[in-house]
């Protein structure tokens, strides 16, 4: 397989699947509200009916014919049904690693970021891991695949991040790719390890909703994402704001700490 290696600042962790990023963020009925092509309407509706990919519906991920918000809707309509309590028993993400696997004849392994410095948790906020993915991938596939590992893995979805990363290294201005990696990385902030463990709770709930804030100014990238879908989800990133503005008051100078780089040096 070949790979790309970037270097990235990033922040990182998981939680419970009551209450987290990746899964208190249903939007697909927001985007079925604005889809406008009748095919893509279709296979989320019947996403989020059977729960499992079809054929058809790998196709369509893969299509370069539609929006890469459309393709995270039906996503997010997969998971966001009640039939897998246990998002870790779905095989969605494995039906489409294959499928991927079969189309450019390559072997697909998910590279969870690497550091040589401390713990992968304080490299991720503080550091420079390095991340791989297959270049071969489109962005959508990228973005695609590692969405469907993160919400199979939301309690540590690091095998997620050098996929979604990818995502947005071969489209930086896209909406849907960093909005679906802010996703990831907001699980993965709200567990954080022992080497975290000074950083207050509102602190690393502040980081979460530090993630979003440069997706806020959505003039500036590509309109791949409806904005009725973003909203949805800002409105539970938004329940971190509070949070974020504790933090800001109390430290002096701490916004740059809290600005996440990933989305200065892609």
């Amino acid at each position: 397989m070949s790979k790309f290696i970037i270097l990235v600042f990033l922040f990182t962790t998981g939680v419970s699947y009551a209450d987290s990023p990746l899964t208190s963020t249903n939007f697909w009925r927001e985007h079925l509200d604005v889809e406008k092509d009748t095919r893509a309407r279709v296979l989320i509706m019947y996403a989020y009916d059977s729960a499992v990919l079809t054929d058809q519906m790998m196709d369509f991920l893969s299509s370069t014919k539609f929006r890469l918000g459309s393709k995270l809707a039906l996503v997010n309509a997969l998971y966001h049904q009640g039939l897998y309590h246990q998002p870790s028993v779905s095989p969605n993400a494995e039906l489409y690693l294959r499928y991927l696997e079969n189309k450019y004849q390559i072997t697909i392994v998910p590279q969870p970021p690497f550091s040589k410095e401390r713990s992968l948790t304080w490299d991720l906020v503080y550091g420079s891991p390095r991340f791989e993915y297959p270049i071969e991938l489109t962005t959508d596939e990228l973005t695609v695949l590692g969405y469907l590992i993160a919400l199979n893995k939301y309690d540590m979805p690091t095998d997620a991040l050098g996929f979604l990363m990818g995502g947005v290294h071969k489209r930086p201005k896209s909406l849907a790719a960093r909005t679906a990696l802010a996703l990831a990385l907001g699980n993965m902030v709200m567990l954080g390890d022992e080497e975290l463990a000074p950083l207050a709770h509102h602190a690393r709930w502040g980081y979460v909703y530090a993630l979003f804030v440069p997706l806020l100014e959505q003039s500036k990238l590509f309109a791949d994402l409806p904005r009725a879908p973003f909203n949805k989800i800002m409105e539970y990133i938004s329940n971190y704001k509070g949070d974020y503005d504790e933090w800001l008051q109390e430290q002096v100078g701490c916004e740059a700490k809290l600005k996440p780089n990933i989305w200065t040096r892609p």
